[in-house]
């Protein structure tokens, strides 16, 4: 609930800039750029994590203990040594450490760690580099999935297992956003009219396999074109 007025007053706020001749940049009453985290050409899970990461709305457990429970363990579950929030979980726990550096990501980590808050490590990483921008989105992905199964009790996923995910779904959000580009340019396929004489026949082709059989009787209709 908290989050959806958030967005009403956003929305409330750009329309009020709007109406007062204000250029309205989608940026929110925060200042972090909303609208671009839709726009990402990822999947929607990975945005709606994003979202709800610069919201610092995830339910890693300081968030947890914050909204009333209490008999809870704050530990890390990837090092079990401080507190779970969300600085700690991507920035600061030494296993992610072990994971920027493995991805080649040492000077995003320093540019990240000096941010005042998760908002602010969102605004950062949407101006970024498309490429490097999508690897890091997709490694924070990855990380807070293999966060949530050691979480859940399985198998604690080793920094290999974490990196190589993170290169495979970033290589494939970026043949996605490939396929998009391609298929933004083809010609759109419309319904022509055939020619005179021609016949139009709709059949159900299902059957029993072991009998071989139409379980109803097959339905054939057969019009002339030149009647629609």
């Amino acid at each position: 609930m908290k989050s959806a007025y958030h967005v009403l007053d956003d929305i409330d706020t750009r329309e009020n800039r709007t109406q007062q001749g204000e250029s309205s940049s989608g940026t929110g009453r925060h200042g972090c750029e909303w609208n671009a985290i839709w726009k990402l050409k990822c999947l929607p899970k990975v945005r709606q994590f994003l979202w709800r990461l610069a919201h610092n709305s995830l339910p890693w457990r300081m968030n947890i203990k914050r909204r009333g429970i209490k008999d809870i363990d704050t530990r890390c579950p990837m090092c079990g040594r401080l507190d779970e929030d969300g600085g700690h979980l991507f920035l600061k726990c030494k296993m992610v450490k072990q994971c920027w550096v493995a991805l080649n990501l040492e000077q995003v980590w320093l540019k990240l760690i000096l941010a005042v808050s998760a908002k602010d490590m969102v605004r950062d990483i949407l101006a970024m580099d498309e490429a490097v921008q999508r690897t890091v989105i997709m490694f924070l992905w990855c990380w807070w999935d293999a966060r949530n199964k050691a979480n859940a009790g399985e198998k604690m996923q080793s920094t290999d297992e974490v990196v190589f995910r993170t290169i495979r779904y970033a290589a494939e959000t970026e043949m996605m956003q490939v396929k998009e580009v391609k298929h933004g340019h083809k010609t759109k396929e419309c319904w022509t009219k055939p020619q005179a004489e021609m016949l139009k026949v709709n059949f159900d082709g299902g059957f029993v396999a072991q009998e071989k059989r139409d379980p109803g009787g097959l339905w054939c209709e057969t019009r002339m074109a030149k009647q629609f």
